[in-house]
């Protein structure tokens, strides 16, 4: 079975870890916020997506959906994906802050 990590737990990082677990991957999902993870685990979601909160339920259920603020929990899986913010700068371009901050982080695990 293929293990995934997806990196962030906002609207596109979330929807995606709940509709692989629900496809029959193991996913762990990474979360710097502690309350937000506290809240996913307790099956309820900061945002509405019709039908994600059964699937997020489903997932936790079959233990294929698991959440974590440990990037050593992505040690050795196959697939690693970012779904991190990139808001908008003042001028315009991509602030591509969040998404180099996950590459420093994660290589400690290479």
């Amino acid at each position: 079975m293929k293990r995934i990590a997806v990196i962030g737990a906002g609207y596109v990082g979330l929807v995606a870890a709940c509709c692989l677990a629900k496809s029959k991957f193991e996913v762990i999902c990474i979360e710097r916020d502690q309350d937000k993870i506290n809240q996913l685990v307790k099956g309820i979601i900061p945002f509405y997506e019709e039908g994600l909160q059964e699937i997020l339920v489903a997932g936790l259920e079959s233990e294929r959906l698991k959440f974590s603020q440990n990037f050593a929990d992505c040690k050795g899986l196959e697939v690693l994906m970012v779904a991190v913010g990139t808001p908008s700068q003042v001028d315009g371009r991509v602030d591509l802050s969040q998404i180099y901050q996950v590459m420093r982080t994660s290589s400690i695990m290479t």
